[in-house]
């Protein structure tokens, strides 16, 4: 059942949203963590916090992925008039990345702006470029209410820069401060050193020294190298009082399927392609010249050069771009659990590939070449990433090992579609289902999902009339 906690929101609260709320709002002037997992929906309850908190000013620092997904998260959920200064890219629909200076002017902006017109502001930028000159100095200049550190585990080292930034920086100048992750412990206990050091030091202190002469047994070469833990039912009661740790399993009041979009954008280069063939089709389709099976050609041309590929005249394939392959990556960093990536195209299998072998993630696949499947047709327990043809990882396979699935890109099927989703989504599957699409902002990607999600017909929906080109 859900409850509302605070006010200002057009979404309500859920049970486990409210117990992380509750948590993180009674520890003011301190920091917290909310543990939750992907799909449990710490967003919405961050943006509950930063209303109950009467938030002026709010920097929220995320991964580079996530950047444009805040600014629509504060729009859907949010009944404030929020000033949201995007700090990723000059605009959303081309992948032309401000920077460092150019993502400062804009924030600086939007606060003075949003102090004049007497409107919250947010501030959203990636973690690369809070620590950096000039950025850094907006702590300086302004006051921030609220600052939201999400994904935190990625500031667990302790002398990295983002790390010794928020701790030297932000910390003596924001007092609510609230960190975000789904995997908040990603390698060991000492991962929590760094994130206690920026959210609350009285947890385990500012020496990471005699933070392992607490928790870690050390051996090796010189008696350098941590070879095993200590103590950890007392590291664990201390933990607690920092973080909130809530996952899938225990937020029964989950829907046991959870929809999750992540965006990106084309480089310009790619983003004219993009236009130019898009621009041919809209004029083929309003003036009646074109057939059903000419017009899904070109949709598929238009979603190869979304996934990175354009053809050429003599019929080969070359890159035009890597924004959805950065993307993909940023993703598959933050998880800790199996996960199956469903593409339509097969270069968009060897771009999956090439990126678990740059994160050292065991590949396995299903494809019309490949079938890296157990003898009774299960995802391997040896496989860290499953790429799976959408066509061929649809029908007799048991993919419930994992319960995140990833849309790299999508058919035009919607058969092919639910067929997909069921493969993790069956009889076996004892988790919620979070299904994660990487879209390129203003492109069929978008259309192509909207248009699946009302369960209809894809290349009939846009021979309609008036789902391309719509939202440059």
């Amino acid at each position: 059942m859900k409850e509302s906690t605070a006010s200002g929101l057009r979404t309500s609260l859920w049970e486990h949203q409210c117990r992380g709320f509750d948590f993180a709002a009674k520890r003011v002037p301190y920091g917290s963590l909310l543990g939750m997992d992907m799909g449990t929906g710490k967003t919405l309850t961050a943006i509950a916090l930063c209303q109950e908190w009467g938030a002026e000013r709010v920097l929220i620092a995320c991964p580079l992925s996530v950047v444009g997904t805040w600014p629509r998260e504060l729009a859907d959920h949010s009944t404030w008039n929020w000033r949201v200064a995007r700090c990723d890219v000059k605009n959303p629909l081309r992948k032309s990345r401000m920077t460092v200076v150019e993502k400062y002017e804009r924030a600086k902006r939007a606060l003075e702006v949003a102090k004049i017109e007497g409107r919250p502001c947010a501030v959203v930028v990636n973690h690369e470029s809070l620590w950096r000159t000039p950025f850094r100095n907006l702590f300086l200049e302004f006051d921030f209410d609220v600052m939201i550190l999400d994904e935190c585990h990625r500031a667990k080292s302790p002398g990295g820069k983002l790390s010794i930034f928020l701790h030297k920086m932000v910390a003596p100048r924001v007092g609510a401060r609230l960190g975000l992750s789904g995997t908040p412990l990603p390698h060991s206990i000492m991962d929590g050193y760094a994130q206690g050091r920026f959210l609350d030091a009285r947890i385990f202190g500012t020496s990471y020294n005699r933070m392992k002469q607490n928790y870690a047994v050390m051996g090796g070469y010189e008696a350098r190298q941590i070879v095993a833990y200590k103590n950890i039912p007392e590291f664990e009661d201390r933990f607690a009082q920092l973080c909130i740790r809530i996952t899938k399993a225990e937020a029964l009041d989950l829907p046991d399927e959870i929809d999750q979009i992540r965006l990106t954008g084309l480089e310009d280069g790619a983003r004219k392609l993009y236009e130019d063939l898009e621009t041919d089709l809209v004029a083929e389709i309003e003036g009646g010249h074109i057939s059903a099976s000419n017009a899904l050609v070109k949709l598929l041309r238009l979603q190869q050069i979304t996934s990175g590929s354009a053809t050429t005249e003599g019929g080969d394939l070359h890159t035009v771009s890597t924004a959805k392959e950065e993307l993909l990556t940023e993703v598959l960093e933050d998880l800790a659990e199996p996960a199956v990536v469903f593409c339509r195209f097969t270069q968009d299998l060897r771009r999956v590939e090439s990126v678990c072998g740059q994160l050292g993630l065991a590949y396995g696949e299903v494809s019309g070449q490949r079938k890296d499947l157990t003898h009774d047709s299960r995802m391997p327990e040896d496989v860290d990433v499953l790429g799976a043809q959408i066509q061929a990882g649809g029908v007799g396979i048991d993919l419930t090992r994992a319960a995140i699935a990833i849309y790299y890109s999508m058919g035009f099927n919607l058969g092919d579609y639910l067929q997909s989703r069921s493969r993790l989504h069956r009889p076996g599957q004892d988790r919620h289902v979070t299904f994660l699409h990487l879209l390129c902002e203003g492109t069929i990607d978008e259309k192509v999902l909207q248009v699946l999600k009302v369960r209809e017909q894809v290349v009939n929906k846009i021979l309609e009339g008036g789902m391309l080109g719509a939202g440059r």
